[in-house]
């Protein structure tokens, strides 16, 4: 510090602070001299305004401009910071609003973490049709590799470890820039809603993600019971009798051939969401501080993790809580679900008859018969990962290192085991986790 010109500095309010210093206290006047935050600047003095100026952000870092006094580190792009606080461009530019940044403004669309602009005005009918477009060709892409890529154990295979890597790119880790192209890849493979943000005709936050994931597989298992409950309707009507076309009723062979097609996909559906199903309901669980906003003795406020500009435990979040305390159970418990399906199957004797494989073969068919249950244990995997994401998310050095002990245990079984049928299979797998 230095004293107050004309004082004698016999006091602490005739106390100036240098430079790489500020008041907390009382940032324009009064209190004592703290140094700078890592992620701050500090001019110290401001002689024109004769007070002591605030700290603004470092480009990178994030801070309330009304509060200054924690600066948080942002997601790489997303932070200009300055003394006017601001945000990116596709971020909407004021930090007051938009904390860490995380927001996209109106006006830009953010697929799979590129930014363009809308082709339209916010919400006009070019924008609608762009994003419905968009969103489209995204729910297209998830049948495409829900029906005909996993039909092979080989791509089944790479593609659940595809996942496993989607898991580990949301680790907050400095991930050099190329690697974006892959990380959209993997959210594709993931069947995450966010990679397709519809900005141009709607507010895109964590609220509309929690609900659009959750909504996500039964949507689209009734997009595979559709053609069951047509042919019923018809069978029901006897449309080959009304168009004298007897053929086009359906018969109940054929009834039961596609029933038993549609519950196989959902299955599949099921296993393809769950690591997206589960990630949202551990995030709708997780809350932080942040100083300076709040009523509490520290002087903090609680807001989500993975979307700050929430406020944890107001009524909106209230109603996502209970709504993913309810599904944890589910989620936590489905890797023993599964597992009970292929015990039920085989004390019964069922795993041979085509009903069953068709229905659940999924689960099962692809490995040997003493690891007929691999696919629990997989599924238990992804659940330890993605509560390590959620969780150990302001440590990334330890996600990295438990997941990777993780990943060796998994190796290591695998070895043991080689529980897949098929010798190539085993040795892709062997590859993936190495």
């Amino acid at each position: 510090t230095e004293r107050r010109p004309e004082s004698d500095g016999s006091s602490i309010t005739q106390c100036l602070c240098l430079k790489l210093y500020y008041q907390e206290d009382e940032l324009e006047g009064g209190g004592a001299c703290t140094e700078c935050d890592d992620g701050a600047i500090c001019p110290g003095f401001d002689s024109e305004r004769g007070v002591n100026a605030k700290p603004f952000p470092r480009g990178g870092f994030w801070t309330d401009p009304d509060h200054p006094l924690e600066f948080r580190s942002c997601a790489e792009g997303f932070c200009v910071g300055g003394t006017n606080f601001t945000c990116a461009e596709d971020h909407d530019e004021s930090m007051e609003k938009n904390r860490l940044c995380m927001r996209v403004a109106q006006g830009s669309v953010n697929i799979g973490g590129y930014y363009f602009g809308c082709p339209g005005e916010y919400q006009d009918t070019i924008s609608w049709v762009f994003s419905l477009v968009v969103i489209g060709v995204v729910v297209t892409l998830f049948f495409l590799v829900n029906n005909f890529l996993c039909s092979y154990v080989p791509i089944d295979v790479f593609f659940k470890n595809v996942r496993l890597l989607a898991i580990g790119s949301s680790f907050q880790l400095k991930w050099h820039s190329n690697l974006s192209p892959f990380f959209l890849f993997f959210r594709l493979a993931l069947f995450d809603v966010d990679m397709a943000q519809p900005n141009c005709i709607i507010e895109w936050t964590f609220t509309q993600q929690f609900y659009i994931q959750l909504v996500l597989p039964g949507f689209m298992s009734s997009l595979y019971f559709a053609p069951y409950l047509y042919k019923r309707f018809a069978k029901y009507i006897d449309i080959g009798k009304l168009v004298k076309v007897p053929h086009l009723t359906p018969t109940e062979d054929v009834l039961g051939a596609t029933l038993n097609q549609a519950i196989g996909s959902s299955v599949g559906i099921l296993m393809v969401c769950y690591p997206s199903f589960i990630t949202v309901i551990l995030s709708a669980m997780r809350c932080e501080a942040f100083k300076g906003t709040g009523t509490t003795a520290h002087g903090e406020a609680l807001f989500l993790s993975i979307d700050p500009n929430i406020a944890c435990y107001d009524k909106d979040h209230t109603v996502m809580f209970v709504i993913a305390l309810l599904c944890l159970p589910i989620a936590a418990l489905s890797p023993l679900f599964v597992g009970l399906v292929v015990v039920r199957g085989l004390q019964n004797k069922k795993l041979h008859l085509e009903e069953w494989l068709d229905r659940f073969g999924g689960l099962y068919q692809q490995y040997e018969t003493h690891y007929l249950f691999w696919e629990s244990l997989f599924m238990f995997k992804v659940f330890l990962l993605v509560v390590i994401q959620v969780f150990v998310a302001d440590n990334p050095l330890a996600q990295v290192f438990i997941s990777m002990g993780i990943h060796l245990a998994a190796l290591a079984a695998h070895f043991f085991a080689r529980p897949y049928l098929q010798k190539h299979v085993n040795m892709l797998e062997s590859a993936m986790l190495s």
